[in-house]
């Protein structure tokens, strides 16, 4: 009688084989994921390496200014449409806005944004972008101004008006200008005189106390590239959260945090806000980040930032379970304005600036 050997898997070796495939997979999963992430901090440097080229171009057609708002308070600005605003010696914030609504009205085709709309908006902050854009001729949304790991923005840039509806629920001031917003952002030196404390109105740019915005007032603009004193160590576009190291993202102020940045010259690196938080001597720290006040006198930056709203891509520092952290020191590279030195070198401004706090 002839009989037919069946060969089978045992359960051993079925086992077995279930484990080399979990092994693999162990191994080749963070390999891939690494790579994913190496990808992505290599797009965020081509879009900053893009947006800073843009900036040295910009300034070579226009004698030397650095890109930023340029309407002024009360004149009729080129290309101006709308009423004029503010006074004769007024605040150039209000100008600013309405000169961020006309270049989304024309590069975004979003004919149906006023200034009315906005209301009190302080566009020289996540909005430095909009000025660069109009000047390259680049249609909005523009990619290259999110990052490619801020999953919000990139998701406002497929539809802005259905982002917009969306927004308007819960901040209906700013439903038509948050998807237009950048992941990047200017210290306010470049935007801003770096101290000028006089009549008949002072140009004043301070940084505030929570949510890392700037109070400005006074005249906005007319800042020159060579105005830079240390180009290759002084931040010009950085990233508003750690992005692409450690488990979780970080906003760029806290001390852990790494964010990608372009210098003034144009170079690209890694910024650890701890190593711009080392101690000197005595009761000072490097580089810290400082404003000057209306007294004249260089005061040491404190954030308390107070919450935060991850619908508009905000983000909580890690661990913290209190929603209220204030952090003290360095933050934004405001140190010294375009004068200062934000890495390579311990600040000129070191010694002048006590931080509260230690």
């Amino acid at each position: 009688m002839n009989t037919r050997l069946v060969r089978a898997f045992t359960l051993i070796e079925l086992l077995v084989v279930i484990a080399i495939i979990a092994l693999l997979v162990g191994i080749l999963l963070p390999a891939l994921g690494e790579a994913r992430r190496t990808a992505r901090l290599s797009q965020d440097s081509s879009n900053l390496k893009q947006l800073g080229t843009a900036g040295v171009n910009y300034a070579t057609d226009f004698e030397d200014l650095l890109f930023g708002y340029t309407w002024k308070a009360g004149v009729r600005n080129q290309g101006q449409e709308g009423p004029i605003v503010g006074g004769q010696n007024g605040n150039d914030v209000e100008t600013a806005a309405a000169q961020a609504v006309e270049i989304i009205r024309r590069r975004a085709g979003r004919l149906d944004l006023t200034i009315q709309e906005v209301g009190a908006w302080i566009p020289h902050v996540l909005y430095s972008h909009l000025v660069l854009l109009d000047y390259i001729g680049s249609r909005m949304p523009e990619p290259i101004v999110a990052s490619p790991a801020d999953r919000v923005r990139l998701n406002w840039q497929q539809d802005p008006i259905a982002a917009g509806r969306d927004i308007g629920t819960w901040r209906r001031s700013r439903r038509s200008t948050l998807p237009y917003s950048s992941s990047y952002q200017m210290p306010s030196c470049y935007y801003a005189p770096d101290r000028e404390i006089q009549a008949p109105s002072p140009n004043y740019v301070r940084q505030a106390d929570s949510h890392g915005t700037y109070f400005a007032f006074g005249r906005l603009g007319g800042q020159r590239l060579a105005q830079v004193r240390f180009p290759a160590q002084k931040v010009w576009l950085h990233d508003t959260q750690q992005r692409f190291f450690g488990r979780v993202n970080a906003p760029m102020w806290w001390r852990n945090a790494r964010v990608n940045t372009i210098m003034n010259d144009t170079s690209v690196r890694i910024m650890s806000t701890a190593e711009m938080l080392e101690r000197t001597t005595g009761n000072f720290r490097r580089n810290p980040g400082a404003y000057w006040g209306f007294n004249g006198s260089f005061v040491a930056a404190q954030v308390a930032y107070a919450g935060w709203d991850t619908r508009a891509g905000e983000v909580p520092v890690p661990g913290s379970a209190t929603r209220n952290t204030v952090s003290n020191g360095i933050y934004q590279w405001t140190a010294g304005g375009k004068q200062g030195i934000d890495a390579g070198s311990i600040s000129p401004f070191s010694d002048r600036v006590t931080v509260p706090g230690i």
